[in-house]
């Protein structure tokens, strides 16, 4: 038995005018590239005695504000 999924194309313009990378040692390149130089992990544990399988947690969190 074989499914037909009908082909939909539309044609719309998309630009790309940027790239960038977020991620827990902060918000840039150039900030994730010296974190990974310098051997900086990003990650820190959060406690949370409701959690059903252990009580610490490895979390990777940004501090900076998210644009």
């Amino acid at each position: 038995m074989s499914v037909e999924i009908p082909s939909v194309r539309r044609s719309r313009a998309v630009a790309i005018t940027g790239l960038g990378c977020v991620g827990a040692p902060g918000i840039g390149l150039d900030r994730q590239r010296a974190a990974l130089s310098s051997g900086a992990c990003g990650l820190s544990t959060w406690d949370d005695a409701t959690l059903p399988l252990a009580a610490r947690v490895p979390i990777g969190r940004v501090a900076d504000r998210l644009p």
